[in-house]
């Protein structure tokens, strides 16, 4: 518990940073440089391998595409590790996706309807939703730090 309120926090942290340096354009030493340096790599590397159209240069993207932070994606793979063989894992993975993928094609068409008609730009969009997360995950994790909870082996019973 110690340890995920430590990360909760320092993610949380993190994720305000972001936003703000989104957007206002200040400069947080050594933090600012590094996402940036982090950005242009990557950019670069996803223009390069987009404009080859060949099956490899699809199978590196989707790698590079795995390798973009997504709990559920993370928490998927960690479930793959403890299945019995790499069949067992990869089907699991592939029905995974599957089952994610009506979400995510949803969910981008609600996000741009939505950005269209508060009639903000993308940028203002993610930069409110990093500072918001951020936040979020700093409340939730002081909050469960700090609050009482039930003693250990108490059974509460709802009336």
């Amino acid at each position: 518990s110690g340890i995920q309120n430590v990360l909760t926090v320092s993610l949380g942290c993190a994720l305000v940073l972001i936003g703000l340096a989104g957007a206002s354009h200040i400069h947080i030493p050594i933090f600012t440089g590094a996402i940036q340096k982090i950005t242009v790599r990557i950019k670069g590397l996803f223009s390069r391998v987009l404009q080859e159209k060949t099956i490899l240069a699809m199978a590196v993207m989707g790698l590079l595409n795995g390798l973009l932070p997504c709990g559920l994606t993370y928490l998927a793979l960690t479930y793959c590790l403890t299945v019995g063989n790499t069949a067992s894992g990869f089907f699991f993975m592939l029905i995974f996706g599957a089952g994610t993928l009506p979400v995510m094609l949803g969910f981008t068409a609600v996000l741009q309807s939505l950005i269209t008609r508060l009639n903000v730009t993308f940028r203002n969009f993610t930069t409110v939703a990093l500072i918001t997360l951020g936040a979020l995950l700093i409340t939730r994790s002081v909050y469960v730090h700090y609050h009482d909870p039930q003693p250990a082996g108490t059974i509460v019973v709802c009336k």
